[in-house]
């Protein structure tokens, strides 16, 4: 597929320089995006992946286990992976999870980069060096990349099909490469069901505009096979035949599950398209533009599927913003395509108009710097990197440290973390069950850890004890926490420190 794209690698120096440069950031954002952005990442993941592994895991209360509606391609992806870790020597689950948030950066980075550089090839210089800026540099994006989620492995398997498709089939009629593609759609789709909608939106396209009845009929051969791979793959997982798509959709469609954790209008979705490429007020420019690039180019594959893919999931009722992110990293290419529209009509359109893209641009650009700043050198997952911070702090002395409420080894609803409990063994956490019950004790712990919500009241009554903080999860998230709390407006959640008691 790269090799498309090998004569403007090799004719723009200037392009192989900035792309080194979104790599390094890429790498950066990586490294540093500790744990997971929701719980499923971890539970429904790593911590099944540890139960089908016969190891301690924290599957007990998830509902999802025996509900069986969770597809195990992932699961045994992970496995292997910790199976791999482990025979090489690399036990520590926190350097386990590092790598694999480097492996899944670098290789969105590679498949996105590159399919940026085939789609806008002729839309010139200076539109190619725009678009690779919006993929890799908007605020959000390199963070999310890093995500070792059902949203990013299938966005991953669907984009790399279609692209390869285009490449490689198109141009040969290859029955063997439409068949590959049809098994790699089906991967994409068991990796996240609702891709089955950008499926659906290129399937649209091969049969009613390019007409490739023959490529058509190899991929869904392709798309079959790899359905009943997943199929055994998922026997292997809850030792039983079942079909998950059926499962997941009963039990969270039909039995409305999915819409008890809460539903929202489609405008939501909107609010977040308005906002990811870039930053606000640039970013709803953008959009602006992106959407009329969908009206002027419907018939494209990578239109049709984006497309389906949010009609679909607007007229679901249950909406986060992570369900999005499959289709996140193809926008740029999207707006793109318009951007020569754009510029032509700033230089035609009148001088207060053309004052006001202009600022509307500027303060997008200065919000998404600072922003991409922020993001760079703060990890999201802040229970998980406070863990791997004590982990370093104490660097294998035995210690007691006692929390309020719960462990920075439990999610705030205090589910268990086990998958990386063992990466601390010379620590050993004791719960207090609450505020008032650490009050009532007669001898004071000499090491407390604790959430800035389950303090901000009280924290001077503890400093008069002779408690100072050793250690913060995110000094700048503790004090940002700290100025929103004097202002009564609410604070971050999940922003720890450790405080210890001097003599």
């Amino acid at each position: 597929m790269f090799s498309s794209i090998r004569p403007l690698l090799k004719n723009d120096p200037n392009l192989r320089w900035l792309l080194l440069a979104m790599l390094l950031l890429q790498i950066v954002f990586s490294y540093n995006a500790v744990g997971f952005l929701h719980p499923d990442q971890h539970f429904q993941i790593i911590e099944f992946s540890q139960y089908h592994l016969g190891n301690p895991n924290g599957t007990a209360p998830i509902w999802e286990l025996k509900a069986m509606i969770r597809p195990s391609l992932q699961i045994h992806l992970f496995s292997a992976f910790f199976l791999l870790c482990q025979s090489i020597g690399i036990d520590n689950p926190f350097t386990q999870l590092t790598i694999l948030q480097l492996l899944t950066g670098l290789s969105m980075f590679l498949l996105f980069s590159g399919m940026t550089l085939y789609y806008v090839q002729d839309t010139g210089k200076k539109i190619r060096y725009i678009a690779l800026l919006l993929l890799n540099c908007s605020w959000a994006f390199p963070f999310i990349r890093s995500l070792f989620s059902s949203e990013i492995l299938a966005s991953w398997l669907f984009f790399a099909a279609l692209w390869w498709y285009a490449v490689h089939y198109l141009p040969s009629q290859k029955i063997a490469t439409a068949v590959w593609v049809g098994f790699v759609f089906g991967l994409s789709f068991y990796a996240r069901f609702q891709m089955g909608l950008a499926i659906a939106g290129w399937c649209t396209w091969q049969v009613l505009i390019a007409k490739q009845y023959k490529g058509f009929a190899a991929v869904m051969a392709g798309l079959l096979v790899s359905i009943l791979v997943n199929i055994y793959l998922d026997y292997l997982f809850y030792h039983q035949w079942i079909f998950t798509p059926y499962t997941y959709f009963k039990v969270n469609i039909m039995g409305g599950v999915a819409n008890s954790f809460g539903t929202s209008s489609f405008l939501n979705y909107i609010a977040i398209l308005a906002a990811v490429v870039s930053a606000p007020l640039l970013s709803v420019l953008l959009f602006g533009v992106g959407l009329y690039s969908c009206i002027k180019q419907y018939k494209h594959p990578l239109v049709l599927s984006v497309l389906f893919f949010m009609v679909g999931h607007c007229m679901v009722g249950h909406k986060e913003e992570r369900f999005l992110f499959p289709v996140f990293n193809v926008l740029p290419i999207l707006i793109a395509w318009q951007l020569p529209a754009l510029y032509t009509y700033t230089q035609q359109c009148r001088p207060w108009l053309r004052g006001v893209i202009k600022a509307c641009a500027y303060m997008g650009i200065g919000l998404n710097v600072f922003l991409l700043v922020v993001f760079l050198f703060t990890p999201y997952a802040q229970t998980v990197h406070f863990a791997r911070s004590l982990q370093q702090h104490f660097a294998g002395t035995k210690t007691t440290i006692h929390c309020i409420h719960r462990s920075p080894l439990e999610t705030e609803s205090t589910l268990p973390l086990t998958f990386y409990q063992k990466g601390l063994p010379n620590l050993q956490f004791v719960k207090i069950a609450s505020q008032e019950a650490f009050d009532s004790l007669t001898q004071k712990p000499a090491l407390l850890a604790i959430t800035f919500n389950d303090i901000a009241g009280k924290r001077n009554q503890l400093y008069q004890m002779g408690y100072r903080p050793v250690q913060y999860s995110s000094t700048l998230l503790w004090r940002i926490n700290e100025y929103l709390h004097q202002k009564h407006i609410n604070t971050i959640n999940d922003i720890w420190v450790l405080y210890q008691l001097q003599p």
